[in-house]
């Protein structure tokens, strides 16, 4: 009996190393597609959009953005036809559970509606929205304020960041509002449940809101929002 119990802790073992081993080497393939992807197409800025669009598009055509808090997060958005796709395919079109950067199905890809939700994974490798959870420290917001988005109509929009909070996947901050009583509980959700007092003492409902969704763990999300508050057209 010894030597089976012994025979079963070793294949236990093996089992438990062998997927440890495939996870780390599904985290290290999508970290190379991601870092392969950032080379490529993201250009240093100066008078030229720093995106090559037509590069990103000629990979995957349900491109609509890059995203990028400096020296933080910086990656392709996607839209897919859902919200569950891009949890398990990479921005290149691979079955790996690091997934994409993916805007809320429901949103519009000119960044125009109210409240404009992205989401990400929170990965172990600390890849993709992993950085979002930093944001429970107000001094990662004093050190990184601004969020960036880079369209593909070539725009870049500015986004500074309002509130941080720990709150549920059915939370009012998800909301796309369509009257004026949802955009005030939109409003209120986050004045009321933000972790930290920002700069921006107040908001309006001329504000136009990002919200960067990732998982903390069950149902429970971390959630990072800004409001915009500048816009630049770039030419051909």
């Amino acid at each position: 009996m010894k030597k089976v119990g012994m025979v079963l802790m070793v294949v236990g073992l093996i089992v438990l190393f062998g997927y440890g081993g495939y996870k780390f080497l599904k985290y290290k393939e999508a970290s190379t597609e991601y870092e392969k992807i950032q080379k490529e197409y993201v250009k240093k800025e100066g008078e030229k959009f720093p995106i090559d669009v037509q590069g990103l598009l000629d990979t995957n055509s349900e491109f609509v953005a890059w995203i990028s808090i400096d020296g933080v997060i910086s990656y392709p958005v996607v839209k897919g036809g859902d919200n569950s796709h891009y949890l398990y395919y990479t921005y290149e079109g691979l079955r790996n559970n690091s997934g994409a950067i993916f805007m809320n199905s429901e949103n519009n890809i000119e960044f125009s509606d109210i409240n404009t939700v992205i989401y990400g994974h929170n990965m172990l490798d600390n890849s993709m929205f992993e950085p979002i959870k930093k944001y429970a420290s107000v001094e990662q917001y004093q050190t990184q304020p601004l969020i960036k988005i880079y369209t593909k109509d070539k725009r870049e929009l500015t986004y500074e960041v309002v509130s941080f909070q720990e709150t549920y996947s059915t939370s009012e901050c998800y909301r796309l509002p369509v009257n004026d009583t949802e955009h005030e509980q939109l409003l209120n959700e986050i004045k009321t449940k933000k972790a930290y007092e920002t700069s921006r003492k107040s908001l309006s409902k001329e504000d136009k809101i990002l919200t960067l969704s990732t998982c903390k763990w069950g149902n429970i999300r971390y959630v990072l929002q800004g409001v915009l508050v500048a816009e630049k057209q770039y030419q051909e």
